[in-house]
């Protein structure tokens, strides 16, 4: 039996915002154009995105719009925003995961795909002995004490001893993860005949199957003390095609002037307007054109001067290629485009993983981080005018575009990993 030829069922569970969703719909493509079946399972806040690229959509955890979530004032604050994603991404879709899996389960045919907050996935790996892969966006989840990520609420610099850092992880895991999750995932268990787990951050929601990390290890380089043992292959780089009539507004933009800075606040970003006002005056006295990607008030927009443009949404494989520069919050995503782009970064890490990444870009030498507290005209012009001076960070620019470039496709990669995954199902190794 060739078991490289068998159609199998993908289960995907994805939460979080779009960054965290269009990896699973690029490699769902992959894998459906080869056969296979595939159900993305997530909020129904991405139902039509998902149905419109072909892809089985199956609704799990309470419905959230995007402005519930930007509206949320614990999301904005670095060390309470973490919560509310669990609270969300977490715990509030552990029971339907769980269930949904156990319903499209199809014993020796089934492989989920999840990131490894879906405690439903992982706890359906222990239940239902279903193959799981774990996706890792962004290496700020895996913990190390000889590379430490930047963690709120944690202080890890190289001099410190390691038992310090373990022991700073411990009190994580016990007295503020442990409080938070812990009841409900062990009262869960229970139900389903498993046995009490702790520290549920530290080794436990990484599937022992198979880890993929999309990111590249040019700019993170592999600990030997990670906690799991974890497969690089690199960003999907994928981005839904746009609004045909606003693609080629943005695009006339792009073509009347000089190259734009490109700004992405980030779903979880700053005030719309105090961030367009800081946005413009940088760009007004620096002698720049500018274009933001985001969502705003109609009327804010409207006070725009003409060498700044605003649409809500558009490609950025079609856009950054033709910029001088990207502001940004620090998504994994989204960096990836502008690494891909060799653009000069300026990041503005506000919550969660963006410090993290901030920091491992500022090491990759293709980046200026300012802070939230210093997101103001004078201080954006600084770190502008430093990007687009330094020869020497232009010049390693160009040096990550062609090492990103050359990198196996990243879905195509991934789709071969699913397959071997569900062909070892198959045989029952």
């Amino acid at each position: 039996m060739n078991l490289d030829r068998q159609p199998f069922r993908f289960l995907f569970c994805p939460s979080g915002t779009s960054g965290d969703i269009h990896p699973y719909i690029a490699v769902g493509i992959e894998l459906n154009n080869r056969g296979h079946e595939v159900l993305v399972l997530t909020n129904s806040l991405y139902e039509d995105i998902v149905e419109k690229h072909g892809l089985k959509f199956v609704p799990i955890g309470e419905p959230i719009e995007l402005q519930q979530i930007r509206s949320e004032s614990q999301i904005h604050n670095s060390h309470t925003s973490w919560k509310i994603a669990m609270k969300w991404g977490a715990i509030g879709t552990m029971y339907s995961a769980y269930e949904q899996i156990k319903s499209h389960y199809i014993e020796g045919r089934t492989v989920v795909g999840a990131p490894v907050w879906s405690l439903g996935a992982r706890i359906a790996r222990d239940a239902l002995h279903v193959p799981l892969v774990s996706l890792i966006m962004n290496p700020f989840i895996l913990r190390s004490t000889i590379l430490p990520p930047i963690t709120p609420g944690m202080y890890m610099p190289d001099w410190m001893p390691r038992w310090m850092k373990l022991e700073q992880y411990w009190f994580g895991d016990t007295f503020f993860v442990e409080p938070l999750i812990g009841k409900e995932v062990n009262a869960f268990r229970a139900e389903l005949g498993l046995p009490r787990i702790r520290r549920y951050m530290n080794r436990w929601w990484f599937s022992p199957d198979r880890v993929l990390g999309l990111f590249h290890e040019l700019y993170v380089p592999r600990p030997p003390d990670w906690p799991c043992q974890v497969q690089f292959v690199g960003h999907t780089l994928w981005d839904p095609a746009g609004d045909s009539d606003l693609n080629a507004t943005v695009q006339h933009f792009l073509n009347s002037g000089s190259p734009p800075v490109c700004f992405v606040p980030g779903t979880v970003g700053p005030d719309s307007e105090a961030y367009y006002s800081i946005a413009t005056e940088a760009c007004r006295t620096l002698g720049l054109r500018g274009l933001i990607l985001d969502k705003a008030d109609p009327k804010l927009v409207g006070s725009l001067p003409s060498f700044m443009k605003q649409v809500n949404y558009s490609p950025l494989r079609d856009v950054l290629p033709k910029c001088r520069a990207i502001v940004h919050s620090g998504c994994m995503g989204t960096s990836a485009q502008a690494l891909w782009a060799g653009l000069p970064h300026v990041v503005n890490p506000r919550v969660n993983d963006q410090p993290d990444l901030a920091r491992r870009l500022e090491r990759l030498g293709v980046a200026k981080t300012l802070r939230i507290r210093k997101f103001r005209r004078e201080h954006l012009v600084e770190q502008l005018r430093s990007v687009l001076s330094d020869n020497n960070l232009k010049m390693r620019c160009d040096e990550v575009r062609k090492h990103v470039v050359a990198y196996p496709p990243a879905a195509v990669t991934i789709a071969d990993c699913f397959e071997k995954q569900a062909a070892i199902g198959l045989s029952g190794d």
